[in-house]
């Protein structure tokens, strides 16, 4: 049976090849994109598979399309980035780098239903005060909090060349202290785009 799977695609790409000149130049771009898509992701998989026995101390993580598509739509919810990140810990990550930004504070869906049904002249004293016990089970940053503070972890920054600031770097590494160190000609920065504080202190 796969014997004859080569001989069934050449077949279908030759009856394809014969059609190309009665059809539309549109559908001759997408069919040739198309074809090309499926030939790189072939030779992804296998220069994976070739070299699926080498083993390296670092290892990627990847956000792609696929996982956009089972998951939802970036920015993904912190819980959902927590249980990642509690995923990868499981896995024996000693040490997990994080390369997005998680500068700002995520809404907290309890917060936004009072809010939407002030708006509406709907919220009752009894019921914003049962929404209210709920609030702190939909803060999503401090579930990735927690799940940060039980391994080691960097999150990401930038660096500014505009005096903005916002957010917390991690602590430096090292600090340049005399005159010579101070002559190194590292790149100054006067601003930075930073962590949550709470995400970085947990970090």
């Amino acid at each position: 049976m796969y014997k004859s799977v080569p001989i069934i695609l050449g077949l279908i790409l030759l009856a394809l090849t014969l059609c190309l000149p009665f059809l539309p130049i549109s559908i001759v771009k997408n069919w040739i994109s198309g074809i090309n898509n499926i030939a790189y992701d072939q030779q992804l998989k296998i220069r994976l598979f070739k070299h699926a026995t080498i083993t390296s101390p670092i290892a990627i993580v990847d956000i792609d399309d696929q996982s956009i598509k089972s998951l939802g739509r970036w920015p993904w919810p912190r819980s959902l980035i927590g249980e990642l990140i509690s995923r990868i810990q499981q896995d024996g990550a000693a040490v997990i780098a994080v390369d997005f930004m998680l500068s700002e504070q995520e809404p907290n869906i309890a917060n936004k239903v009072m809010q939407k049904l002030d708006q509406k002249k709907l919220l009752t004293l009894p019921l914003e005060n049962t929404i209210k016990k709920i609030v702190p089970d939909f803060n999503e940053d401090n579930t990735l909090a927690t799940i940060l503070s039980q391994s080691d972890n960097v999150l990401g920054f930038s660096f500014l060349q505009m005096s903005e600031k916002n957010g917390q770097l991690p602590l430096p590494t090292l600090s340049l202290l005399t005159a010579k160190e101070r002559n190194l000609n590292f790149l100054a920065a006067e601003g930075y785009l930073g962590t949550l504080p709470a995400l970085q202190a947990a970090a």
